[in-house]
């Protein structure tokens, strides 16, 4: 016989979600399962009081807390799909998906849409399709889903730096700030988002902090691909002095069909991580800088989800997700080569 644990977690609306794990395998020892309950104890740590429902934040603490040994965190993995199973309504689901909030910046175009869809189905009814597709596109660009900010436990709990766009990463390089960017000369990293014109343009805070620095640049509308989007086009810096201490930018950069871009702050507002503070209407894109000795938690090509992403961490202890790559080659630093498929890390 083997020994087996059983996990049960309980929510404070009394929701049971259960996990087990029976560690066997060709390499099977006996202090395995002792390891197991070992493990459990000193997750729960800094697992009790969080959301079991955010299973994303749950196995970032997770990983960060104990490093390796996926078999004593499967128990709590599985638990937690449990009690989300039993939380979720298929009608709510149904509604969320629907009745996704609109960013106030959008009824004026939706406006516009609905009534040129009238105008032109009276003069031609076929017009109408084309009008209504045009209008429901615009409703779905100006778009406004929730999200769900992680965050760490303890004195570390600030340290993540979290995507400010929705979109993909086009660029992650080690470069020397030019001095529009309001950062100290030296080494910093720049991650460069992208939005097409179908992500969500809504844009969060990637950290929690005071703007201590705005620098609007009317300018050109060079393709976002082009490095010298980021020095040419039309762009809004902004500088924040972050609650750890530390100083990080993030750029709103409008590109080739994009050509207003709207912000919610200036010098003095403090920003919650994953708080909204502005948008960019139809195609942009988003950089940040922060100091190049924090860990890169991204990879060129994946994925971002503002306000839930991680892109870097200031923990001394974290690693840049690069090194924990089971397999890299040259190749994994072209743009199309690597894609986690929307994975949220």
């Amino acid at each position: 016989s083997f020994d087996s644990t059983v996990l049960e977690i309980i929510t404070n609306q009394g929701i049971s979600g259960f996990g087990e794990i029976c560690p066997l395998g060709p390499s099977y020892l006996p202090s395995y399962s002792e390891g197991v309950r070992v493990g459990i104890k000193k997750l729960s740590e800094i697992l009790l009081g969080k959301d079991p429902s955010n299973i994303n934040n749950i196995n970032f603490l997770m990983d960060n807390a104990l490093k390796g040994h996926p078999y004593v965190k499967s128990a709590v993995d599985i638990a937690c799909w449990d009690i989300l199973g039993k939380k979720m309504n298929i009608l709510d689901s149904i509604k969320a998906s629907i009745f996704t909030p609109i960013h106030p910046a959008g009824i004026p175009f939706i406006a516009i849409f609905f009534i040129l869809t009238v105008i032109i189905g009276w003069l031609w009814a076929p017009l109408y399709f084309v009008g209504i597709i045009l209008t429901v596109w615009c409703i779905y660009f100006f778009r406004n889903p929730s999200r769900v900010t992680p965050v760490l436990s303890g004195s570390n709990k600030n340290n993540l730096i979290i995507s400010p766009a929705d979109g993909r990463v086009i660029e992650i390089s080690k470069i020397n700030p030019s001095e529009e960017i309001g950062l100290p000369e030296g080494n910093w990293t720049r991650v460069c988002v992208f939005m097409n014109v179908f992500d969500v343009h809504v844009n969060r805070s990637p950290m929690l902090g005071q703007i201590t620095y705005k620098n609007y640049i009317p300018g050109s509308f060079f393709n976002a691909s082009l490095d010298k989007a980021s020095s040419e086009n039309e762009r809004l810096i902004l500088g924040m002095d972050t609650e750890n201490g530390k100083k990080i930018a993030f750029v709103q950069i409008a590109v080739l069909v994009s050509r207003i871009i709207i912000w919610d702050v200036d010098i003095g507002s403090s920003l919650k991580a994953g708080e909204i503070f502005g948008l960019i209407r139809f195609g942009s894109r988003v950089d940040i800088y922060f100091p190049s000795d924090v860990a890169v938690m991204v990879l060129q090509g994946q994925k971002m989800i503002a306000g839930e992403t991680i892109i870097g961490d200031f923990t001394k202890s974290s690693k840049p997700v690069k090194d924990c790559l089971l397999y890299t080659s040259d190749a994994a630093d072209e743009e199309d080569s690597v894609d986690l498929g929307g994975r949220r890390i």
